[in-house]
Parts: C-alpha cells; structure tokens; sequence
C-alpha cells in the first residue's frame, strides 16, 4: 500500500488573527469566500480524509505569527509535515518540531524583491 499525503491545508478558528485577512480587500464582502468564513478543525477534516484514502498531512499556516506555530503544533492530528512563520528561524519552533518528530526546514517570509 503507497502512502497518500494531502500536502497542502489551513487550520484556523474564524474570527481570530487567522482569519482577519478576510476582512480587508479585496477579500472582505466578496461571496466567493463565503464558504471560508467559518472554523476549520482537524476533526472537521479528519473524515473526509478517510473517504479520500489519504493518510497524512502537511499542514501550511493560516497567519504570519509565533501563536500561530505553536496553535498548529497543538493540533498535530495526523501531520507529517507543518509550514511555519519563522523570523530569522527561531531555534524555539524548531525545537518544538524535532520533538514530535516532524521534519524541519527553515524558510523565509516570500517577498516580491526575493529572488
């Protein structure tokens, strides 16, 4: 049996810093994102998972902060994988992820000048 993983998914509690960016144009009032305007849980996913036949997950971050890695570190559910925000790395985060045996790599805020 291959192993089957989702590599790209949100977690997020709507309402919070996770989601202000719903809030701001051009995303704030376009319907289009009406579906996302809500909590999304590893439990909410775990099911449809299942029905899929996938088996692990890279979970990407829903915001740019050090709250943020450490929410997704608290809902590891089935990750293989997690992209986080870091600031020059913080040795903390990567810490945190070696122990829960999860790979690392740093990586860098992208922006338009990066090349």
């Amino acid at each position: 049996m291959s192993l089957v993983v989702d590599a790209h998914q949100h977690f997020w509690t709507y309402g919070t810093y996770q989601t202000s960016w719903m809030e701001v144009p051009p995303y704030a009032g376009d319907p289009a994102f009406e579906p996302l305007r809500r909590s999304f849980q590893p439990a909410d996913l775990a099911p449809k998972l299942k029905a899929a036949g996938i088996h692990r997950t890279v979970t990407i971050e829903a915001a740019d902060n050090l709250a943020e890695n450490e929410a997704l570190l608290a809902t590891r559910a089935a990750m293989i994988g997690l992209q986080v925000w870091s600031a020059g790395y913080h040795l903390p985060i990567r810490e945190r992820l070696n122990e829960r045996s999860m790979h690392t790599r740093a990586s860098r805020p992208w922006s338009a000048s990066a090349t």
